[in-house]
């Protein structure tokens, strides 16, 4: 009887030994010591493979839809605000039109002066102040004789014709005369040439003056002339203003003859006294 129960008790010993050995195999750790081990084996953030995978969609907060895009965090919109303060100013362009231009009409030139516009207001005859002796300037002063402005620029022309008028004979009717007619038409050979110096534009109001100067060495003593050559002077002079074929005629006198050596002279532009 004791033998039986002892070899009862020893089967049931060994059933109990072989329940726990295959509980042993089967069952798994405890939950905690589970999550303990797999949290130290993987890094944060990612999932083990005992860790079920949701395939539902996060909850989105209320008053906002699935598509509605994320909101954005405090870090990214501080650096959106730093962005925009960095940014440059922005240019803003502004067409401004240009004024409308003037409609008064501007001012005519003054017309040139012409031989009409002008009369001659005398002569006046003056020793050269180069000098030397027997150089003379013989000044022929313009006046403007129109009702409005007129403008004079360059050299006068001249063109001198006839002889002195001064001849000595007796007067007519007396015994023994012979002077013939002077001659006061026949163009003078006078060779005229320009003076040194730059012409300047002169505007002559009504009544305003101005001259120019005729230079001549003095022919009446053939030791001034280089060339010895002396003749009677001319009758007259026909000055011609630029422009005009008609001219000014002066006639020369007693107090402004022009009897120069070999028939040359020079003339200075308008407003130039010699």
């Amino acid at each position: 009887m004791n033998a039986r129960w002892g070899r009862v008790l020893s089967a049931v010993a060994a059933i109990a030994a072989a329940a726990v050995v295959t509980a042993g195999c089967t069952s798994t750790a405890a939950p905690d010591a589970i999550s303990q081990s797999t949290s130290a084996a993987r890094p944060t953030g990612t999932a083990g493979p005992e860790t079920p995978t949701s395939t539902a969609a996060p909850a989105q907060p209320a008053g906002r839809s699935a598509s509605d895009p994320a909101p954005r965090s405090t870090a990214s919109r501080a650096s959106t605000a730093s962005t925009a303060a960095l940014a440059p100013p922005t240019t803003v362009v502004r067409t401004v039109a240009a004024p409308a231009p003037s409609t008064s009409p501007a001012a005519p030139p003054t017309p040139a002066c012409t031989a009409a516009d002008l009369a001659l207001n005398g002569t006046n005859e003056v020793r050269s102040q180069d000098g030397k002796v027997g150089d003379w300037d013989t000044q022929f002063i313009l006046r403007d004789a129109s009702a409005s402005s007129c403008r004079l620029d360059g050299w006068p022309g001249l063109a001198f014709f006839g002889e002195d008028t001064i001849i000595l004979c007796p007067p007519p009717g007396v015994a023994g005369s012979s002077c013939s007619t002077p001659d006061h038409t026949t163009p003078q050979p006078i060779s005229v040439t320009r003076a040194p110096g730059d012409p300047r534009e002169i505007i002559l109001a009504p009544g305003g003056l101005t001259l120019f100067a005729v230079l001549w060495t003095l022919a009446a003593n053939a030791d001034f002339c280089e060339s010895g050559m002396v003749f009677s002077g001319p009758y007259g002079v026909h000055i011609l203003i630029p422009g005009d074929p008609e001219p000014l005629t002066h006639l020369f006198g007693s107090t402004d003859r022009i009897v120069p050596c070999g028939q040359q002279v020079q003339v200075t532009a308008f407003g130039a006294a010699g």
